[in-house]
């Protein structure tokens, strides 16, 4: 799934290792290491983690301003690979292919990429609105 997306071939749609690095489930287990370590100093340099303030907020970025559409793409993709897709009804008498729940893509996005289910029904949103997804009323 990620290592799949991140052997494209076109290396323009390949993530980084700070693009990686921002999806929040992945920054978590990050902040976790440098926490147990007490390696914040040492990490620095070449990584900024986004550290809780003090009073255990989280940083006020919006997880749906973090990703552009290379990300949202690339999320896209991890997406299809993990839930089920199937055949969709579009009309009478027309069938969309390879089709997802609405409700499994947005849980599927707050188990692995944002927690909070206004945020994450915001990468959902921003997905639709870049075309990278689409509706099918059937």
């Amino acid at each position: 799934m990620l290592l799949h997306t991140l052997l494209n071939k076109d290396p323009s749609k390949r993530p980084d290792i700070n693009d990686i690095a921002e999806i929040p489930s992945i920054n978590d287990r990050i902040l976790k290491f440098v926490k147990e370590n007490d390696c914040e100093e040492s990490v620095k340099g070449f990584f900024n983690p986004k550290i809780p303030s003090d009073d255990g907020e989280e940083p006020t970025t919006s997880s749906s301003n973090i990703f552009g559409e290379d990300r949202l793409d690339m999320l896209a993709h991890l997406i299809r690979t993990e839930i089920d897709m199937e055949e969709a009804k579009s009309g009478w008498f027309q069938k969309a292919e390879k089709c997802g729940n609405g409700y499994d893509i947005h849980k599927w996005i707050k188990d692995h990429v944002e927690k909070d289910d206004k945020k994450a029904e915001e990468i959902g949103q921003k997905m639709l609105d870049h075309g990278i997804i689409q509706r099918i009323d059937g």
